[in-house]
């Protein structure tokens, strides 16, 4: 119930997108359930994402993928009163390195004949007036996201991923200091307060809000490359930022690596020789 006035709130605040990280996968009081579903309809620009267990198709260490999506198994969605009232939905599944550190990301998974986009990248799609058949993955080389059309990004957009459509998560900084943050309570408490709502404005203006659970001892934490036990809402949240600013990290390739290896041999030459 209030997730639901939250829902509403964002709404009048004037929010581009609400991107959950809660799998609510159960129901609750009925009359709870109810208006949640209700103020998704209302809103209008929920997403509401969706876990899989996710099968290898290769071999790239402890981590599914090989020359394609890895394929989903066991799926953890959404009541399906609540899918059905949200804007869209996309996977949040994101498993660890080796060493327990999430560095990469799946973009898309396979699910049967169709391949499901990240949360992130899902919402920014819609953002920008576009679908799947606008995106175009080559396989250890980019996601191409062809938004030549596009009022929003006006170009191609490419993403380097790996084999397996992994993309570098690229964090902005330690989980203190990268985005600004606002409680449940302290929206809940502002929005009562009149002469407080030009302050929920100014916070919340056309901006992209994700919602995940911050609790102490939360399963959903992880390490980053930046620091240990960090909300792993925190990929979401790196992730689309990357997709809005048009910056992703790049892979280091044999190709790219021997080019720069004969250009650094170059200077050095030149260097000597003068």
């Amino acid at each position: 119930r209030k997730l639901a006035e939250a829902n509403r709130i964002l709404k009048e605040m004037g929010t581009e997108s609400v991107l959950y990280d809660l799998i609510l996968a159960r129901p609750t009081w009925p009359q709870s359930d109810t208006e949640f579903a209700e103020s998704l309809r209302e809103n209008g620009r929920v997403f509401l994402p969706t876990g899989f267990a996710l099968r290898p198709t290769g071999n790239t260490g402890n981590l599914p993928g090989g020359d394609q999506a890895p394929e989903t198994g066991r799926e953890i969605s959404q009541l399906p009163e609540f899918l059905a009232a949200a804007r869209g939905t996309g996977h949040v599944s994101a498993p660890s390195e080796e060493d327990g550190v999430y560095r990469r990301f799946f973009l898309v998974v396979k699910r049967r004949d169709e391949l499901v986009p990240a949360l992130a990248l899902a919402a920014f799609l819609d953002h920008a007036g576009l679908t799947m058949k606008d995106v175009e993955i080559l396989w250890g080389d980019a996601v191409i996201i062809h938004g030549e059309k596009s009022a929003v990004i006006g170009r191609e957009l490419r993403i380097p991923i790996d084999e397996s459509g992994r993309a570098w998560i690229p964090y902005t900084g330690l989980w203190a200091n990268d985005f600004e943050k606002m409680s449940l309570h302290r929206l809940l408490d502002a929005y009562k307060q009149e002469d407080r709502r030009g302050n929920l404005i100014n916070f919340f203006q056309g901006r992209f809000v994700l919602v995940g659970d911050i609790s102490t001892g939360i399963a959903d934490a992880g390490a980053t490359p930046l620091e240990n036990d960090v909300p792993l809402v925190a990929i979401h949240a790196a992730l689309l930022n990357a997709l809005l600013q048009g910056q992703f990290i790049d892979f280091w390739r044999p190709g790219k690596t021997a080019a720069l290896c004969l250009l650094l041999f170059a200077v050095l030459t030149t260097a000597a020789c003068s």
